[in-house]
């Protein structure tokens, strides 16, 4: 099996051991037994990093070893700036998809807040996207990238991959776009720590803003927090605002690319950014059977497991 393949089998298993994770969680839940958060999010990690982990041990480390890389002080900095340029764009994506589903996270913010702050920033803002990072730009770009040569392809398919495995289309969404700004950004910048550094900031600060505005809501006078962040928007608020977040990123992402040129400049890798976009020869495939049969399961819990579902309980 040549290491394409490989690849694709990897997202096939991690995909099956999360949906097998997710209807078992939910089996608890009919009997009463709900997992604490902090359990689910570990068990939900280690769903993709141990088949990883096993899929680096099983090559030995040979088949296109992960490149870490090493970055510049100052490009560290200029990589938080970054980080809040692209931000925009990724939050566009994630109001737009409110206009079809609900806000996971905010789904979510009653179990994260009945938390320490302290734990919910290593599980969330460290662990979640060192995980991943390792798994879906590590493993996966890298792998595809070093396999094929072909760069955009790989960049597409392994933030497809990424966002696919949230199995939800409001965290599919945004996912999508942090994904190919990641896999850009750490083919540019010749390693894996850009995305590590870049993942890490955004989710820190996801937590962080959540338990600030817990903190505003309380000064405000707001008892029942819990409904204040399920609230729902209408859809002309969602509009308004995935618009707005649009148009910022219009400008921000112009910032983002002079400030990402300007990185690869204080790292001496122009010429990587260039070769991201030029015609490339090369014609394997990045995506095989296996990958094919992730991503239907993926579209099938997403988009039909609810409501075949719900039929299946009408007759039940």
């Amino acid at each position: 099996m040549n290491t394409v393949k490989k690849i694709n089998f990897l997202f096939l298993f991690s995909v099956i051991l999360s949906v097998a994770g997710s209807v078992f969680v939910s089996l608890l839940a009919t009997k009463s037994l709900k997992i604490g958060i902090i359990t689910n999010i570990i068990v939900s990690q280690g769903f993709i990093l141990v088949p990883g982990l096993l899929f680096v041990l099983l090559n030995n480390g040979k088949e296109n070893g992960i490149k870490f890389g090493k970055l510049k002080i100052t490009t560290v900095l200029m990589m938080i700036i970054y980080t809040e340029l692209c931000m925009p764009l990724a939050t566009a994506a994630n109001v737009f998809s409110q206009l079809f589903t609900k806000n996971e996270v905010v789904g979510m913010s009653g179990e994260i807040l009945d938390m320490p702050f302290w734990l919910m920033a290593l599980t969330i803002g460290v662990f979640g996207p060192v995980c991943e990072e390792f798994v879906f730009r590590g493993i996966i770009f890298q792998g595809l990238r070093s396999a094929t040569g072909r760069i955009i392809a790989s960049v597409v398919l392994s933030a497809v991959f990424f966002g696919l495995m949230h199995l939800n289309l409001n965290q599919f969404c945004y996912a999508l776009v942090l994904g190919l700004i990641f896999a850009i950004t750490d083919e540019t910048l010749g390693g894996l720590w850009p995305s590590i550094i870049m993942h890490t900031i955004i989710n820190l600060q996801n937590v962080a803003m959540l338990y600030l505005s817990k903190w505003a809501l309380k000064l405000a006078g707001q008892s029942d927090i819990k409904s204040a962040y399920d609230a729902t928007l209408s859809n002309n608020i969602i509009l308004f605002m995935s618009g707005f977040f649009f148009v910022m990123a219009v400008i921000t992402v112009a910032l983002a690319i002079l400030l990402l040129m300007g990185m690869c400049q204080n790292e001496g890798r122009m010429e990587y950014l260039k070769n991201i976009f030029r015609k490339n020869d090369a014609r394997e495939k990045v995506l095989t059977v296996s990958g094919i049969i992730g991503i239907t399961i993926c579209l099938f819990v997403i988009f039909a497991l609810g409501p075949v579902t719900n039929l299946i309980s009408k007759y039940l």
